[in-house]
């Protein structure tokens, strides 16, 4: 038996015939490594245990490898044609194949597994566009059987693949054609036939069955198109000489001396399809992604229920921290406030007396231009003012000449006498006349200073109290 890690370290792959079962240990990728086989027994029921002991055999030998195992399946086991289809999706060509596998299939007995890939995409001569698919079918009861054996030795199935598809894989990884190039594979199984593989981007894209030897040497040329020849498999010098006789030039790499189940079991890692999966298997993976995507939508859930927790925590504590704040700067803001009430009352009572100030007479203006103007021997005794008013009561020799001064003056508008004009005798025996006299400012121009003469004014009276 031989067993190979594949290239990216995601499982291991081997290759099953009708009687053996092969692998390559060592190698990855498209390198080729230590060989191993074993022999295999007809299945028993649903059941293979020459299988089961093989794999048993592999998973000690492969020691702390992968458990995942690539399937490549040879011939009788497996038919691998191209068939043309409508365009369809991927689960409708399924069904379509898996429902009426009898009618693609020669070789389909009883129920079948099927996978497809697609080839290409052409129109039909109606002008419909047609679908050709790399279709490959195995019994139910094999793909069971090996899937079975495999669980039972330890093993889980990754994917069972055409023996083709194995071998496309294997040397296009091997001559680096995995990126976009295109070849064509001869695929030499030394029973007298071979498959030309036509590969691109690594992957099989079409297969034909053709004569050994030189026979169908036209023909290789006309598959080939250009594209790079590779051998694979047993070697054929009548088919060298051919393709040398019409100019092609063919090469081998470094399976040179594998037999195709080796190349295959490779390169069934690599593979891109088509891959067939049971029923059994494929409802297994459908609930593991269930399972999957529940646990994925819980986590989710939780992970957005924690969020929104933390950032509940967090606005708490902030406003927790704005409330403690305000606690602290609530006092020192009354006091604040306060004082700007203060300071704002202040600031009003300031305006209003500027305000009053700015409209009320300057009385020391009214009472000296008053006085300036009193006639010699004229006195004032009491002063009283309010708004633009005021009511002068005093003493004078002779009262008229009081009235007649206030009626010439620019100052001093709408003298009236308030009171009777009375005669009153004074203490030094004088008799003065006691008047009141109401009037109103008219205008009040600035009072010069005037010095004035030594008696031109009387000396106030001190029993009177008035002012001149």
């Amino acid at each position: 038996m031989e067993a190979v890690v594949s290239r990216s370290g995601n499982g291991i792959g081997i290759c099953i015939t009708a009687d053996r079962v092969t692998a390559s240990v060592g190698g990855t990728g498209g390198a080729s490594g230590r060989g191993w086989s074993a022999e295999l027994h007809g299945l028993e029921g649903v059941t293979w245990p020459s299988l089961e002991q093989a794999l048993t055999a592999l998973a000690s030998s492969a020691g702390g490898a992968s458990k995942a195992l690539h399937v490549a399946l040879a011939a009788p086991l497996i038919e691998l044609r191209p068939i043309v289809l409508p365009p369809l999706d991927e689960e409708a060509m399924q069904l379509l194949l898996s429902r009426h596998a009898g009618r693609y299939f020669l070789g389909a007995r009883g129920p079948q597994v099927v996978g497809a890939i697609r080839a290409a995409t052409v129109g039909s001569e109606t002008g419909s566009l047609e679908s050709t698919v790399l279709a490959a079918a195995a019994s139910t009861r094999v793909v069971t059987a090996i899937e079975h054996a495999a669980h039972a030795a330890g093993w889980q199935v990754a994917g069972i693949v055409p023996m083709e598809a194995a071998v496309a894989a294997a040397v296009a990884a091997a001559v680096g054609a995995r990126d976009g190039g295109e070849l064509l594979v001869l695929a030499l199984h030394g029973t007298g036939t071979m498959d030309a593989l036509h590969v691109a981007g690594g992957a099989l894209r079409g297969v034909r069955r053709l004569r050994a030897g030189g026979a169908d040497g036209a023909l290789i040329a006309s598959l080939s198109a250009g594209h790079r020849i590779h051998l694979a498999g047993s070697s054929d010098p009548a088919l060298a000489k051919a393709l040398a006789d019409l100019g092609l030039t063919a090469a081998r790499g470094t399976d040179a001396g594998d037999d195709l189940a080796r190349i295959a079991a490779r390169g069934a890692p690599l593979a891109a399809g088509p891959i067939l999966v049971s029923d059994d298997v494929r409802a297994a993976r459908t609930a593991r992604a269930a399972t999957r995507a529940r646990w994925l939508w819980g986590s989710a859930a939780a992970l957005l229920l924690a969020s929104a927790g933390l950032e509940w925590w967090g606005i708490s504590r902030e406003l927790s921290a704005v409330s403690a704040e305000r606690a602290t700067l609530r006092p020192k803001l009354g006091t604040t406030l306060v004082g700007r009430s203060t300071v704002e009352t202040a600031y009003r009572r300031l305006g209003d007396l500027q305000a009053a100030e700015r409209s009320s007479p300057q009385w020391s203006r009214v009472i000296a231009t008053l006085a300036s103007e009193l006639p010699e021997g004229s006195y004032m005794t009491t002063f009283r003012g309010r708004g633009d008013s005021l009511v002068v009561d005093g003493l004078a020799e002779r009262a008229a000449g009081v009235f007649e001064m206030l009626e010439r003056s620019t100052v001093f508008a709408g003298a009236r006498s308030a009171a009777p004009v009375r005669r009153e005798v004074q203490e030094g025996g004088e008799a003065l006349e006691h008047y009141t006299i109401a009037l109103r400012l008219a205008g009040l121009a600035p009072v010069a200073r005037a010095t004035a003469a030594p008696g031109s004014t009387p000396a106030p009276r001190p029993s009177s109290g008035g002012t001149r």
